[in-house]
Protein backbone atom coordinates (compact mmCIF):
# COMPACT_ATOMS: atom_id res chain seq x y z
CA UNK A 1 0.00 0.00 0.00
CA UNK A 2 1.48 3.77 -1.10
CA UNK A 3 1.53 5.77 1.59
CA UNK A 4 1.65 9.64 1.39
CA UNK A 5 1.97 13.26 2.95
CA UNK A 6 -1.06 15.42 1.81
CA UNK A 7 -2.03 18.44 3.97
CA UNK A 8 -5.46 16.62 4.99
CA UNK A 9 -6.77 13.22 4.78
CA UNK A 10 -9.72 14.12 3.17
CA UNK A 11 -9.06 16.04 0.28
CA UNK A 12 -11.02 15.14 -2.19
CA UNK A 13 -13.85 13.63 -0.39
CA UNK A 14 -17.08 14.30 -0.89
CA UNK A 15 -19.13 16.45 2.40
CA UNK A 16 -21.65 13.76 2.86
CA UNK A 17 -19.11 11.42 3.34
CA UNK A 18 -16.92 13.03 5.95
CA UNK A 19 -19.30 12.14 9.13
CA UNK A 20 -19.13 8.37 7.65
CA UNK A 21 -14.96 8.43 7.96
CA UNK A 22 -14.89 10.35 11.21
CA UNK A 23 -16.34 7.98 14.16
CA UNK A 24 -14.10 4.78 13.55
CA UNK A 25 -10.86 7.16 12.28
CA UNK A 26 -9.96 7.24 16.14
CA UNK A 27 -9.77 3.61 16.18
CA UNK A 28 -7.15 3.20 13.51
CA UNK A 29 -4.77 5.59 15.01
CA UNK A 30 -3.90 7.35 11.95
CA UNK A 31 -0.44 9.79 12.34
CA UNK A 32 -1.44 13.32 11.14
CA UNK A 33 1.40 13.66 8.85
CA UNK A 34 1.00 9.98 7.24
CA UNK A 35 -2.17 9.08 4.57
CA UNK A 36 -3.46 6.80 2.28
CA UNK A 37 -2.60 7.37 -1.67
CA UNK A 38 -6.30 7.77 -2.22
CA UNK A 39 -9.57 8.25 -0.34
CA UNK A 40 -10.54 4.91 -1.70
CA UNK A 41 -7.34 3.05 -0.17
CA UNK A 42 -8.31 4.89 3.65
CA UNK A 43 -12.08 3.25 2.91
CA UNK A 44 -11.17 -0.40 1.83
CA UNK A 45 -8.83 -0.29 5.35
CA UNK A 46 -11.37 0.75 7.23
CA UNK A 47 -13.86 -1.80 6.02
CA UNK A 48 -11.41 -4.40 6.79
CA UNK A 49 -10.79 -3.47 9.88
CA UNK A 50 -14.75 -3.68 10.25
CA UNK A 51 -14.25 -6.86 8.85
CA UNK A 52 -12.49 -8.00 11.33
CA UNK A 53 -14.70 -6.69 14.27
CA UNK A 54 -17.06 -8.22 12.55
CA UNK A 55 -15.31 -11.79 12.26
CA UNK A 56 -14.26 -11.92 15.59
CA UNK A 57 -17.55 -11.41 16.77
CA UNK A 58 -19.06 -14.54 14.63
CA UNK A 59 -16.25 -17.00 16.04
CA UNK A 60 -17.03 -15.74 19.77
CA UNK A 61 -20.71 -16.95 18.58
CA UNK A 62 -19.34 -20.25 16.86
CA UNK A 63 -17.23 -21.21 19.59
CA UNK A 64 -19.57 -20.38 22.20
CA UNK A 65 -22.42 -21.96 20.69
CA UNK A 66 -23.58 -25.26 21.94
CA UNK A 67 -27.22 -26.74 20.06
CA UNK A 68 -28.29 -28.49 17.01
CA UNK A 69 -27.49 -27.17 13.17
CA UNK A 70 -30.49 -25.18 12.28
CA UNK A 71 -30.22 -23.04 15.30
CA UNK A 72 -26.50 -22.50 14.24
CA UNK A 73 -27.05 -21.89 10.71
CA UNK A 74 -29.58 -19.15 11.81
CA UNK A 75 -26.96 -17.87 14.08
CA UNK A 76 -24.61 -17.60 11.36
CA UNK A 77 -27.08 -16.15 9.18
CA UNK A 78 -28.42 -13.43 11.47
CA UNK A 79 -25.14 -12.23 12.72
CA UNK A 80 -23.96 -11.82 8.80
CA UNK A 81 -27.36 -10.17 7.60
CA UNK A 82 -26.90 -7.89 11.24
CA UNK A 83 -23.44 -7.08 10.06
CA UNK A 84 -25.03 -5.73 6.88
CA UNK A 85 -27.89 -4.23 8.29
CA UNK A 86 -25.81 -1.87 11.13
CA UNK A 87 -22.56 -1.04 9.82
CA UNK A 88 -21.91 2.30 8.60
CA UNK A 89 -19.10 1.71 6.48
CA UNK A 90 -21.10 -1.39 4.23
CA UNK A 91 -23.98 1.07 4.54
CA UNK A 92 -22.11 3.53 2.55
CA UNK A 93 -20.89 1.18 0.20
CA UNK A 94 -24.56 0.25 -0.29
CA UNK A 95 -25.13 3.30 -1.84
CA UNK A 96 -25.76 3.31 -5.68
CA UNK A 97 -22.53 2.72 -7.84
CA UNK A 98 -20.36 2.94 -4.76
CA UNK A 99 -19.01 -1.06 -5.07
CA UNK A 100 -18.08 -0.47 -8.75
CA UNK A 101 -16.46 2.74 -7.85
CA UNK A 102 -14.57 1.40 -5.22
CA UNK A 103 -14.01 -1.84 -7.44
CA UNK A 104 -12.31 0.09 -10.22
CA UNK A 105 -10.24 2.60 -7.94
CA UNK A 106 -8.87 0.25 -5.81
CA UNK A 107 -8.17 -2.42 -8.58
CA UNK A 108 -8.82 -5.59 -9.36
CA UNK A 109 -5.76 -7.43 -7.38
CA UNK A 110 -6.59 -5.41 -4.13
CA UNK A 111 -10.47 -6.35 -4.56
CA UNK A 112 -9.58 -9.84 -4.87
CA UNK A 113 -7.43 -10.19 -2.13
CA UNK A 114 -9.93 -8.66 -0.46
CA UNK A 115 -12.22 -11.13 -1.19
CA UNK A 116 -10.00 -14.12 -0.54
CA UNK A 117 -9.89 -13.07 3.26
CA UNK A 118 -13.47 -13.62 3.16
CA UNK A 119 -13.22 -16.94 1.82
CA UNK A 120 -10.36 -17.77 4.03
CA UNK A 121 -12.12 -17.23 7.36
CA UNK A 122 -14.83 -18.80 5.98
CA UNK A 123 -13.53 -22.02 5.59
CA UNK A 124 -11.47 -21.72 8.82
CA UNK A 125 -14.93 -21.14 10.49
CA UNK A 126 -16.56 -24.12 8.43
CA UNK A 127 -12.81 -26.51 9.05
CA UNK A 128 -13.78 -25.59 13.04
CA UNK A 129 -17.40 -26.27 13.22
CA UNK A 130 -16.49 -29.49 11.06
CA UNK A 131 -14.68 -30.67 13.94
CA UNK A 132 -17.56 -30.03 16.37
CA UNK A 133 -19.81 -32.00 14.13
CA UNK A 134 -21.41 -29.22 12.42
CA UNK A 135 -21.83 -28.98 8.44
CA UNK A 136 -20.15 -31.72 7.60
CA UNK A 137 -21.28 -32.13 4.14
CA UNK A 138 -20.58 -28.31 3.56
CA UNK A 139 -17.76 -27.33 1.17
CA UNK A 140 -15.70 -24.35 2.51
CA UNK A 141 -16.22 -21.85 0.31
CA UNK A 142 -20.02 -22.15 1.18
CA UNK A 143 -20.80 -19.95 3.80
CA UNK A 144 -18.92 -17.16 1.58
CA UNK A 145 -21.46 -17.99 -0.96
CA UNK A 146 -24.32 -17.77 0.67
CA UNK A 147 -23.17 -14.38 2.43
CA UNK A 148 -22.48 -13.25 -1.27
CA UNK A 149 -26.60 -13.76 -1.83
CA UNK A 150 -27.12 -11.68 1.44
CA UNK A 151 -25.43 -8.88 0.68
CA UNK A 152 -26.56 -8.84 -3.02
CA UNK A 153 -30.03 -8.70 -1.66
CA UNK A 154 -29.10 -6.21 1.02
CA UNK A 155 -27.98 -3.96 -1.73
CA UNK A 156 -31.00 -3.86 -3.44
CA UNK A 157 -33.27 -3.47 -0.40
CA UNK A 158 -34.38 -0.14 -1.66
CA UNK A 159 -35.19 -1.62 -5.17
CA UNK A 160 -37.77 -3.65 -3.34
CA UNK A 161 -41.03 -3.19 -2.17
CA UNK A 162 -40.64 -4.01 1.79
CA UNK A 163 -42.52 -7.13 1.89
CA UNK A 164 -41.00 -8.62 -0.93
CA UNK A 165 -36.97 -7.71 0.73
CA UNK A 166 -38.71 -9.29 4.01
CA UNK A 167 -39.79 -12.16 2.00
CA UNK A 168 -36.26 -12.87 0.34
CA UNK A 169 -34.55 -12.46 3.38
CA UNK A 170 -36.96 -15.41 4.73
CA UNK A 171 -36.34 -17.55 1.83
CA UNK A 172 -32.06 -16.48 2.09
CA UNK A 173 -32.68 -17.70 5.82
CA UNK A 174 -34.06 -21.28 5.13
CA UNK A 175 -31.19 -21.45 2.20
CA UNK A 176 -28.95 -21.50 4.42
CA UNK A 177 -30.53 -23.93 6.76
CA UNK A 178 -30.70 -26.22 3.33
CA UNK A 179 -27.54 -25.95 2.21
CA UNK A 180 -25.43 -26.05 5.43
CA UNK A 181 -27.31 -28.68 8.03
CA UNK A 182 -26.17 -32.22 7.50
CA UNK A 183 -29.09 -35.08 6.92
CA UNK A 184 -26.51 -37.00 9.40
CA UNK A 185 -24.78 -35.98 12.22
CA UNK A 186 -22.04 -37.99 14.20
Amino acid sequence: MKLVTRSSPFEGCAPRALKTFAAPLASLRVRSTIFFAAKEQLFIAIIEKRETVHRAKLTQLANEFDGDEVDLSNLIFDSIANSIETDPFIAVMMQPGEMEHLARKIGPEQMAAHQQGDFEFFAALTADLQTRGYFKSASPNLITELSVLVFCTYMQKDLLPAQMFDTSVSHLRDLFQIKLVSTERS
